[in-house]
C-alpha cells in the first residue's frame, strides 16, 4: 500500500500537535493514515515491481510462531482419584464427566495469538500403559476376575481439549496391560501420537490440554460394580505442541 494519506496543514495557521504526531504515528488495519505504513504494511506496490522480498525483509515472528513443551518423568494416575464417575455420567452428560478428568502436566499448555492466524495445527505424542486391578473382593483364596476390565476391554481413557472443550473425536481408550494374547492387545505400553487443525481462530489467549480418566471400578459378570482405586494409569509425555501460520 503505497500511497499514504497525511493530514495536510496550512501556511500561516498553527498546527495541532496531535494531528501532527499522528501523520508519523497512527496504528490502524491498512496503515495509510501515517507513516506507520513502514510497520507490516508495505507490499509489492512499493517496490515497483523491482524486486522480490526475501527472508530478510519479514520480521521475525511475523508470518508465524509456536512453541512446544514436555516431560522427561513418569506420571501415575490411580482409580481411587476419580471415584464418582461411571459410565452413565459419561454417557448422560459429557459436562459432568470431565468434572472427573485431571490435564496431563507436560501435555497441557496456554498461548496467546497477537491476530487471528489462517491455521492453527496442535500436535502431541504420549506413552500410556494401563493396568487394572484383577482382585476378586468376593473370593476367599486371592483370586482374580475373570473379566476384571471396565467395558469394552479399556483401562483408560485420555481426551483432548480446547479451550475447555472436548475436540470432537480426539480421544484414547488405553487397553489394559495383561489381556490374553488372542484379543490382540498384548502386554505392550501404548504411544498416542495426533494432531488437530483449527482455520482462523481468534486472536487472544488460548489453552490446549489432555486429560485423562482412570475407571474407578470394573464390571463383573456383566452387572456388579466394584470399587477399583487401585487401577493404575502411567503416562510419560513426549510433547505438545503448536505452530501457527498466517
Amino acid at each position: 500500500m503505497p500511497i499514504v494519506n497525511l493530514t495536510a496543514f496550512t501556511d500561516g495557521v498553527a498546527a495541532d500537535p496531535g494531528t501532527a504526531e499522528g501523520n508519523f504515528y497512527t496504528p490502524s488495519s491498512s496503515g495509510v493514515g501515517s507513516l506507520e505504513i513502514i510497520n507490516g504494511h508495505l507490499d509489492a506496490l512499493n517496490n515497483g515491481g523491482l524486486w522480490d522480498f526475501k527472508r530478510e525483509q519479514i520480521q521475525h515472528g511475523a508470518l508465524s510462531s509456536g512453541k512446544a513443551i514436555g516431560g522427561n518423568t513418569n506420571l501415575d494416575y490411580f482409580g481411587d482419584a476419580f471415584l464418582g464417575w461411571d459410565i452413565g455420567t459419561e454417557s448422560a452428560s459429557a459436562a459432568e464427566a470431565d468434572k472427573f478428568y485431571k490435564a496431563i502436566p507436560g501435555a497441557s499448555m496456554t498461548f496467546f495469538l497477537p491476530y487471528s492466524p489462517e491455521l492453527l495445527v496442535l500436535s502431541w505424542g504420549i506413552f500410556v500403559a494401563a493396568k487394572p486391578d484383577k482382585y476378586d473382593p468376593t473370593a476367599t483364596n486371592g483370586s482374580t476376575l475373570a473379566d476384571a476390565y471396565f467395558a469394552d476391554n479399556y483401562g483408560a481413557v485420555i481426551r483432548a481439549y480446547l479451550d475447555g472443550s472436548r475436540i470432537d473425536r480426539k480421544y484414547f481408550p488405553v487397553p489394559p496391560k495383561g489381556l490374553a494374547a488372542s484379543d490382540g492387545l498384548g502386554n505392550w505400553d501404548r504411544t498416542w501420537s495426533s494432531f488437530y487443525l483449527v482455520e482462523n481462530p481468534s486472536a487472544g489467549w488460548h489453552n490446549v490440554t489432555l486429560r485423562a480418566i482412570v475407571p474407578p471400578m470394573t464390571v463383573h459378570g456383566g452387572a456388579t460394580n466394584y470399587e477399583r482405586p487401585n487401577n493404575q494409569l502411567r503416562v510419560r509425555t513426549r510433547h505438545m505442541d503448536y505452530v501457527y501460520f498466517r
